[in-house]
């Protein structure tokens, strides 16, 4: 809360002054947030984050992100920047659609100004369809990606597409409850490989 009038804090700043910030104090239980459903399987829900369950869901995903090398993450929404900032991890807010969200997002990440990504996976298919550089570098520390189901045939291009090193995990229910399920890359294409088992009912 700032206790002044917009011409107060004007001149406040003029003269070099800026005025003292007071932050109003917060319960556990007190609104923090609402974060928007995808909309992948209906239409998009706000879901309320108390501080409390704030705080849960973030320190439920700290160890993603606790990899060597990473500082700076580039991410798809809002919230996942926010995520980012908490867990001391600069954020870069990918903007643009289709082809030129890949192309910035694939510059940060060849250039070594970024060191891992964090959102939905489509954004992959078209980096990995429009690029002629070959797979990325080993600077690319980490790959989360979020909510959306993806086949053994995508996850095999993005192994090839990334070098050894790189830690790619899936998540799945963030927005709700925060992750409900987390399995890595080899995990994903482990259970993909097993023989289906009928029902013996």
């Amino acid at each position: 809360m700032i206790p002044l009038s917009r011409q107060a804090l004007d001149r406040a700043l003029a003269e070099g002054t800026p005025p003292r910030l007071t932050l109003a104090p917060r319960a556990l239980d007190d609104a923090a947030i609402v974060v928007y459903t995808g909309g992948t399987t209906s239409a998009p829900k706000g879901v309320l984050h108390t501080h409390r369950s704030l705080r849960g869901f973030m320190e439920s995903v700290r160890g993603l992100f606790v990899v060597e090398g990473l500082a700076k993450l580039v991410v798809d929404t809002l919230p996942q920047a926010l995520y980012a900032l908490y867990l001391g991890v600069e954020a870069h807010l990918a903007h643009g659609r289709g082809h030129r969200r890949a192309a910035r997002v694939e510059a940060l990440l060849r250039s070594g100004q970024a060191q891992g990504y964090f959102g939905a996976p489509y954004l992959w298919r078209e980096l990995m369809r429009r690029s002629s550089a070959g797979p990325l570098p080993d600077t690319v520390r980490c790959v989360v990606l979020g909510s959306a189901p993806v086949r053994p045939r995508f996850l095999q291009a993005l192994k090839g597409f990334l070098a050894p090193t790189t830690q790619v995990t899936s998540l799945y229910g963030m927005t709700e409850a925060g992750p409900i399920c987390v399995a890595t890359l080899e995990e994903k294409l482990g259970w993909a490989s097993r023989p289906s088992r009928r029902s013996l009912g």
